[in-house]
């Protein structure tokens, strides 16, 4: 071979250059094809990965090819060019937002990563999937609604008073908890509340677990959205009960309305009535889910809440109580080196694909938010069987 031109080794000395740079700022294409895993899967205990260290900024090349493995992922398409430009870019903007969120620098106590919703403004998942009427009713109001059987009526050993508890309680070990639902583009956490609670009562109390109707609260005691968890509890027990799942299947996801009320239903389970309760205080929760899970209200529509992926949530809430889900158990953290945080254990009704399999820890007894952390202790009810619990 004839020795190399000062051009040619010009040439070779610029596409080294270019490699190495290519190689700092664009990811292997490995790191992206198992799962999504660069922004889906922060584990602080596992280490966050080397695209999100240092202020690592990604490119516009690695946004578009994250956005492509999304949509396979979630079976997105979009009608348009125009339309998928438009949620690309706001792709782009929520991938931004969690990434600076997860900086190791922020030292947060929960992550955040890629979901469903990572195509839609803030605006539009509220209107979507959050209740379009606040929880924020005043006490007064409460008592108004009241059931006349007197609310304060005590349901296997559930009473006002300090009483001795566990120091944690999961009542999915206990194989009282149903799976992990989703409501879809209906607004209907006060039925998938509801009937969570109805159906782990129902196995604590009468020994099974059946799965419940959410379509059949939809359709015949409410809306998609703008109702109370409480109205649901109301409509069971004025009605006898409630049919399962199977014969009364959940549609309202697919098409955002309700339907018409059924009459060939079943009254499959049924509950003899219902407890409200605004500022119960966090201490009395804990003694109502040591008994069965109750539902409750947050504070779920900011961007922090949305894109949760794991940890303990210990605020970055929004001022409403906008949402409704079913509180499961409470536990402590046991972290080696770290202090141990108290939570809650969150069952939402946002798909397994959200949170922790559909769940979340929110931080308890917070003693910087006098009705919770994200407002979770603002409001609880609580469906009653008055029966002797199953052995």
């Amino acid at each position: 071979m004839g020795s190399l031109t000062s051009a040619n080794m010009i040439m070779i000395i610029l596409l080294i250059v270019y490699i190495q740079y290519a190689t700092l700022t664009v990811p292997s294409l490995a790191l992206m094809s198992d799962g999504m895993s660069i922004i889906n899967n922060y584990d602080p205990e596992k280490g966050v990965d080397s695209t999100e260290l240092l202020g690592f900024v990604r490119c516009e090349q690695e946004m578009r090819h994250l956005f492509e493995e999304w949509m396979v992922t979630y079976d997105k398409s979009y009608n348009t060019l125009q339309e998928r430009q438009r949620r690309l870019s706001i792709f782009k903007d929520n991938l931004r937002l969690i990434d600076e969120h997860n900086r190791p620098s922020n030292n947060h106590t929960f992550i955040l990563g890629l979901n469903h919703f990572a195509d839609l403004t803030n605006e539009e998942f509220r209107s979507t999937y959050l209740n379009s009427q606040s929880i924020n009713v005043t006490h007064h109001e409460l008592m108004l609604s009241m059931p006349t059987s007197d609310h304060r009526r005590q349901h296997v050993g559930r009473r006002r008073g300090r009483r001795s508890i566990p120091e944690s309680v999961d009542w999915r070990d206990n194989g009282a908890v149903t799976q992990v639902k989703s409501q879809g583009s209906c607004g209907c956490c006060w039925a998938f509340a509801g009937i969570a609670t109805v159906e782990s009562l129902n196995y604590i109390v009468r020994g099974d677990l059946i799965t419940l109707s959410e379509q059949q609260l939809v359709d015949c005691a409410g809306e998609c959205t703008g109702r109370y968890v409480r109205e649901g509890y109301a409509y069971i027990q004025r009605n006898g009960g409630i049919d399962t799942d199977q014969n009364y299947p959940y549609v309202s996801g697919s098409t955002g309305t309700k339907g018409t009320c059924k009459a060939d239903l079943v009254n499959v389970v049924s509950i003899d009535d219902y407890s409200d309760f605004w500022d119960a205080g966090e201490e009395y929760m804990a003694e109502v889910v040591a008994v069965a899970p109750a539902a409750a209200g947050i504070m779920a529509g900011s961007d922090k809440f949305r894109f949760y992926s794991s940890g303990v949530i210990t605020g970055e809430c929004t001022s409403e109580l906008n949402h409704a889900g079913a509180l499961v158990g409470y536990g402590e953290t046991k972290e080696q080196g770290k202090p141990p945080q108290e939570y809650w254990i969150f069952k939402n009704s946002w798909s397994s694909d959200w949170g922790e399999n559909g769940y979340a820890r929110v931080l308890r007894n917070n003693p910087t938010e006098p009705y919770g952390t994200c407002g979770i202790a603002s409001y609880v009810t609580y469906p009653k069987i008055n029966l002797t619990p199953a052995a």
